[in-house]
């Protein structure tokens, strides 16, 4: 029996012998971190020593820096600081393109704006009176004879005409725009031949030799205008 006892206290002997061993050596550490000089640490945190490299690096630096030198003022201007010299007038270059020449039927023409038909081939300009070049204007009072009877062809003319200008800008080949009387001209509204549009459509005739000729005898032989009936009806 005595021997079973001690055989129960071994094992709780083994484990209070290892807790104070573990015991001394926790106590033996932090006394020796106590005593532990200060400067062992000042040693520790101290930054490293300068290289060979670095100290070389340096060096280069320093020899650059005692070469430079300032800018040598005969050498590059300095705007601010320089005096202008007198300035010399020089004559302007040439066009690149010459000048165009006008002609002197472009010299001629004139922009002529609101006109009023007064008959078909007949135009007013705030009071100053046009006829147009190569055609016999149809007179408003005219009358024609067609199938129906006769019909007032000279009016209708005349409102076709008006109808197809609509007081639209004409350019006319007059030298100026305050002529005296009654001008002749040849006039154009934009690129249309306005006194050929009338002979073309029969509303005026062609006079003897006149560019208009040819479209005078078409708009006879197709029964236009004058050459046909009322279009009234």
């Amino acid at each position: 029996m005595i021997g079973r006892f001690l055989r129960s206290l071994v094992l709780p002997t083994v484990l209070i012998v290892v807790l104070l061993a573990g015991l001394i050596t926790a106590m033996d550490y932090y006394a020796a971190l106590e005593e532990r000089p200060a400067s062992a640490d000042r040693a520790n945190s101290a930054p490293p020593a300068e290289t060979a490299d670095s100290a070389a690096a340096v060096d280069r630096r320093d020899d650059r820096s005692a070469a430079s030198r300032p800018v040598d003022p005969q050498l590059f201007g300095q705007p601010f600081t320089a005096r202008p010299g007198e300035l010399t007038r020089v004559d302007p270059r040439p066009p690149l393109t010459p000048p165009k020449e006008e002609t002197d039927e472009e010299a001629a023409s004139t922009m002529l704006y609101r006109p009023q038909a007064v008959g078909a081939g007949r135009l007013e300009f705030e009071g100053r009176a046009l006829q147009l070049a190569g055609i016999d204007p149809t007179p408003v009072e005219r009358t024609c004879q067609g199938e129906s009877g006769a019909w007032p062809c000279g009016m209708v003319a005349r409102t076709a005409f008006r109808n197809y200008l609509r007081s639209r800008a004409l350019e006319c080949d007059v030298p100026a725009d305050d002529w005296q009387d009654t001008a002749v001209a040849t006039c154009m509204m934009r690129d249309d031949d306005i006194a050929a549009w009338l002979v073309r459509n029969g509303w005026a005739e062609a006079t003897a030799g006149s560019a208009y000729a040819e479209l005078a005898s078409k708009a006879r032989e197709e029964g236009r205008g004058i050459y046909g009936g009322d279009p009234r009806r």
